[in-house]
């Protein structure tokens, strides 16, 4: 048995591959990953490493975990951890991002590799 990261990231290989490099926008690349989620069904967590090396989050932290709730997809949820190391990316996301439900932060102290 497949676990849902691996049939997650299949899908997402698979969809990358037909996916054209130019001349769709980022609606058409989310209504794509929406009709994956749906096919695949079940949770998915896209985790947002260096979130905060991002141009412009909004966007992404807006639209991912409302998917369900506006509509996009009904036979899937979607949750969006972000990680990133500076603490200020709060006062840069618009306050329509900041308003989502279970929002949570947690810090953690520096680590070397070797402790990883």
């Amino acid at each position: 048995m497949e676990s849902g990261f691996a049939v997650s990231l299949t899908g997402f290989l698979e969809l990358a591959s037909r996916f054209p490099e130019r001349g769709l926008g980022t609606g058409d690349a989310f209504d794509e990953l929406y009709r994956q989620f749906d096919r695949i069904g079940g949770t998915h967590r896209v985790v947002c490493d260096e979130i905060d090396h991002l141009e412009d989050a909004n966007t992404l932290l807006y639209e991912l975990p409302r998917a369900r709730a506006n509509g996009h997809i009904t036979g899937a949820t979607v949750g969006v951890p972000g990680v990133g190391t500076d603490d200020t990316i709060r006062q840069t996301l618009s306050p329509t991002v900041t308003d989502t439900p279970m929002e949570t932060e947690s810090s953690v102290s520096p680590s070397d590799p070797a402790a990883l």
